[in-house]
């Protein structure tokens, strides 16, 4: 009997090893694009998809320079969520302070986002594999899609 137990248990110890246990999480896409604001790159701006699906997770990225942007989904995966997401993109003013990494941002050049755009004026539909969102933000709110 002890046997047969323990063939059984390693056998279902096997099965799970090798399926991962279903533990390699919910379903991304790789997402990158760029954010405009009037036709200029926005520069460290925070690119939010807050997923729609009840026990969705959110994913972030910061844009550099060219306002190019990466979501990560954790700091080991990248992407988002396959679904749909509202989407915020915000920027704020870099604090003085010694330390270089914040020196730097803080002589970026400050790009104020129309508040609206914080708070659910974007959407977008994220695919299984590679998806570009492109954000071509304007002043205008009548503008906003």
């Amino acid at each position: 009997m002890k046997l047969v137990f323990c063939r059984v248990f390693l056998s279902i110890a096997t099965i799970l090893f090798v399926t991962g246990c279903g533990s390699s999480g919910p379903q991304l896409g790789a997402v990158t694009g760029t954010v405009t604001l009037d036709g200029k790159p926005v520069p460290d701006a925070t690119v939010t998809f807050v997923s729609k699906e009840p026990d969705g997770t959110s994913s972030y990225g910061k844009t550099d320079a060219s306002g190019k942007y990466q979501l990560e989904f954790t700091t080991e995966k990248v992407g988002a969520m396959v679904g749909a997401h509202d989407v915020t993109i915000v920027t704020s003013r870099a604090s003085q302070s010694d330390d270089p990494v914040t020196e730097k941002l803080a002589k970026t050049e400050f790009i104020p986002i129309p508040k609206h755009y914080a708070r659910g004026a974007l959407t977008a539909e994220v695919k299984a594999g590679s998806n570009v969102h492109d954000f071509a933000l304007t002043t205008a709110k009548a503008k906003a899609k």
